[in-house]
C-alpha cells in the first residue's frame, strides 16, 4: 500500500480567481445597459468568489488529504482528518497537464483534481500517476 499527501493547489486556486475575472469582465461586457441585472450578477459573482477563497484558505491551514493506493486490491483509501473513505470502483481521466480521479463506493462518490503541486515533488506525482493508472487497468479487467 502506497500513501500520498495532498494539499491544496495554488495552480487550480489562479485558476479559479482568472475564471472569476473573466465572469465578471463579460457580465460587465454584455449586461452594462441593464445596470440593475448586470449589479446583481456582479455582487453575486463575487460573493461566490469570497467564499471560494475562504474555503481555499481554511483547507490549506487544515491538515492535508491521505491518499492510499492498494495495488493488490484495486481500492483507493482517501483520508482527511477524521474522516477515512474507501472506493472499490474509480476511474482515471488524465492529459498531460492534470489527472482528474473520479471514485465510487455504495454510499459517496468524489472527484479530485489533481495537479503537480498537490504532491510534494514532481517525482511523487508521476509515481502516482502510474501507480492509479495501472490499478485502473487491473481493475477493469478483472
Amino acid at each position: 500500500m502506497r500513501q500520498y499527501q495532498l494539499k491544496q493547489s495554488s495552480t487550480l486556486n489562479l485558476l479559479t480567481i482568472g475564471l472569476y475575472c473573466l465572469v465578471l469582465t463579460t457580465i460587465n461586457i454584455f449586461l452594462h445597459e441593464t445596470i440593475f441585472l448586470a449589479a446583481s450578477l456582479t455582487v453575486l459573482t463575487l460573493l461566490l468568489l469570497v467564499r471560494d477563497q475562504s474555503r481555499y484558505q481554511r483547507l490549506r491551514l487544515q491538515d492535508p488529504t491521505i491518499v492510499s493506493l492498494s495495488n493488490s486490491t484495486a481500492r483507493i483509501d482517501l483520508g482527511h482528518q477524521d474522516e477515512h473513505l474507501q472506493y472499490e470502483r474509480f476511474s482515471v481521466f488524465s492529459n498531460r497537464w492534470f489527472l482528474i480521479l473520479q471514485m465510487r463506493n455504495q454510499h459517496a462518490s468524489q472527484n479530485l483534481m489533481l495537479v503537480s503541486d498537490r504532491f510534494s515533488s514532481f517525482n511523487e506525482y508521476l509515481n502516482f500517476r502510474y501507480l492509479v493508472g495501472k490499478m485502473s487497468r487491473i481493475q477493469h479487467v478483472t
